[in-house]
């Protein structure tokens, strides 16, 4: 119920109260005078019935009824009267004839109640021996004069003037300035600035509370804008802290990966040089100098190998943005698409979950996940990889199970190392820049594998909520 409506409630019980006090002591007041008014004039009949007696005999019926009637006068508080004999024979009234009142019919009860008059006496008249009695007869509503009606609805109406009138001030000075201040909070609940007020300029409470109202709402607005700018500074700073943060972790990883392939490389290199020395020397025969020539080819495409890997990850600056982790999931796979993965059954339950950070090194990640699967189920009977995206509160989740050959505990535990591979012919690199670009975006991997029972990689990455570019 809005305070509108209480208002108009509160006005009308106390209208109505108001009405019910007021009509009941105005109607006190008017039954009391009308009393004293009738018995003044029963008082007044009551005199000049004893004078009309005293002069006259009123054995001469016809004459006393007379000039009763003509003495006394007619009024809106009497009905009828009558006078009655010692023996309660009536010797005269002034009832019309249709009360049947004629001559023979004494006052009984009955006929006094048929009449309506009061059966106490308003006067006993005596002379001599001879005695008679007067009564008068009141109307029903006697008491009341006739404009007591419409002194009562004009009581009413002025009632409801003033209510309306109160109503109307109260509209003005009260209410609709207090709903201007409802509807002017929710605006500034919903992050707007509220127009003026109307009333602002009272010199009453109405206006103070008006100007408090609107010097808090500009505060709060000057506080909202001041704070909106602080994040928008504090989480530009924040990204370029990242940005910097991925760079120095991508520029320390490529330090270390430069230090395992230069010792890598020396291996097959060292091979190289004295295949080529030996060949330098001459008088080798043709086998073995084609079996040397094998090892310059062997090493030097060991050699090729790792500086292309090398070059695939040292790329260049990474270009950070919003990312969908189901196209990464797609892209990966369109870029493993080879026999193995084609004779494996794949399946994907990708929900729509976004990450901040560079889509290429997260596709490359990916794609060294999928393709370690893709050679771990090569040689299962009913070979699967499941590969899925969710949302886990604050973080993106990538899971990629196998139902491979699985891992020991040892290769498990290696598996991030630079050039460790648990497969023949690996480089070692995989896994290891995977590890180094979950850790750039500020995530983590884990592996759960056993011998025979797959093996299941789980990816976390913070969340971001935003487009993806």
């Amino acid at each position: 119920m809005s305070i509108r409506q209480k208002m108009l409630f509160a006005m009308a019980v106390s209208l109505f109260l108001a009405f019910t006090i007021l009509g009941t002591a105005f109607l006190a007041v008017i039954l009391e005078k009308t009393r004293s008014l009738a018995e003044e004039t029963k008082s007044f009949y009551a005199v000049m019935t004893r004078n009309v007696i005293a002069a006259f005999n009123l054995d001469a019926r016809e004459r006393g009824e007379e000039m009763l009637r003509d003495l006394l006068p007619s009024s809106p508080l009497v009905k009828g009267w009558l006078i009655a004999d010692e023996d309660g024979g009536i010797i005269a009234h002034a009832f019309p004839a249709a009360y049947g009142l004629e001559a023979g019919v004494h006052a009984a009860p009955e006929t006094l109640g048929r009449l309506g008059v009061n059966t106490e006496p308003a006067v006993v008249l005596q002379r001599g021996r001879r005695r008679w009695t007067l009564y008068v007869a009141s109307p029903e509503w006697a008491y009341l004069p006739a404009d007591a009606g419409m002194i009562v609805l004009a009581l009413f109406v002025g009632m409801l003037i003033v209510m309306g009138v109160a109503f109307g001030i109260t509209e003005s000075l009260v209410i609709t300035p207090l709903a201007s201040l409802a509807a002017a909070s929710r605006l500034l609940h919903g992050g707007a600035m509220p127009p003026p007020i109307p009333g602002s300029a009272r010199k009453d409470e109405v206006g103070e509370l008006i100007r408090s109202f609107e010097a808090m709402a500009k505060e709060v607005m000057d506080y909202r804008q001041n704070m909106e700018q602080k994040v928008e500074s504090e989480t530009a700073k924040r990204l370029d802290a990242e940005k910097g943060l991925i760079l120095a972790q991508r520029l320390s990883a490529t330090s270390r990966l430069a230090a395992g392939i230069a010792h890598e490389i020396n291996n097959p290199l060292a091979g190289v040089v004295n295949a080529v020395r030996a060949l330098q020397r001459g008088g080798l025969p043709e086998d073995k100098k084609a079996e040397y020539f094998g090892l310059v080819l062997e090493g030097l495409s060991r050699i090729e190998e790792i500086v292309a890997r090398m070059l695939a990850f040292q790329r260049g600056r990474p270009t950070m943005g919003v990312v969908r982790l189901p196209d990464v999931v797609e892209t990966a796979l369109s870029l493993a698409s080879g026999p193995k993965l084609k004779n494996a059954k794949l399946l994907k339950n990708l929900e729509d979950t976004t990450v901040f950070g560079d889509k290429g090194e997260l596709v490359q990640a990916l794609l060294n996940i999928v393709l370690n699967a893709a050679d771990a189920v090569a040689g299962a009977e009913q070979p699967c990889i499941r590969i899925s995206t969710e949302s886990n509160g604050a973080e993106a989740v990538v899971n990629v199970l196998d139902n491979g050959c699985g891992m020991s505990d040892e290769v498990r535990g290696h598996a991030f190392d630079l050039f460790f591979s648990g497969k023949e012919g690996g480089t070692g690199l995989g896994l290891a820049i995977t590890h180094v670009i979950i850790e750039n975006h500020g995530g983590r991997i884990a592996i759960d594998s056993s011998p025979g029972q797959g093996t299941a990689v789980t990816v976390r990455l913070p969340a971001e909520k935003g487009e993806a570019r």
